[in-house]
């Protein structure tokens, strides 16, 4: 049997949903990085970009609130 994932929304928690099934929800931007899941073998829940699910997230993760570096001058190359 495949691993059962269960997300929280609004204060309630979902699920079960099969892999595939949280997969879809994550592509259809329904849920996010920040979104809390649940599977068998977790001691507690998880924001979805800590757990195995992350891979199926779209694009770089999230930056950090606050950035220690100086913006990047966008009209100048590396090197």
């Amino acid at each position: 049997m495949s691993k059962q994932w269960w997300v929280e929304s609004n204060g309630s928690k979902i699920g079960p949903m099969s892999e595939h099934e949280i997969k879809a929800v994550i592509e259809s931007g329904k849920i996010g990085a920040k979104s809390l899941v649940w599977s068998d073998g977790q001691d507690d829940w998880k924001s979805l970009e800590q757990t195995e699910l992350a891979s199926a997230l779209s694009g770089p993760p999230e930056l950090p609130s606050q950035s220690a570096h100086p913006p990047i001058n966008t009209g100048e190359r590396f090197g």
